[in-house]
């Protein structure tokens, strides 16, 4: 009588098992496509476009760009000081 117990309790979490790891694909799939839908939204909600994409390498270079410039500027200050 116990053996048979054990196998119904065996059968039943076998079962769960099977469901719950079927549950839990699916909700890794659906965790990829809330990832895939946030990269295309910038952090502040908008959407991501190519052209916005364009214009913050361009504002990264250009504040680059200013940022050797400052640099360039100090130096020649202080050879005329």
């Amino acid at each position: 009588m116990a053996v048979l117990e054990n196998e119904h309790k065996s059968d039943n979490l076998r079962f769960d098992h099977e469901k719950l790891a079927s549950k839990l694909h699916e909700l890794q799939m659906e965790d990829d496509e809330d990832l895939e839908s946030h990269k295309k939204t910038r952090e502040d909600g908008n959407p991501f476009t190519p052209e916005i994409d364009e214009l913050d390498r361009r504002i990264i270079k250009l504040n680059k760009e200013k940022e050797q410039s400052d640099e360039l500027n100090k130096k020649v200050h202080l050879v005329f000081d």
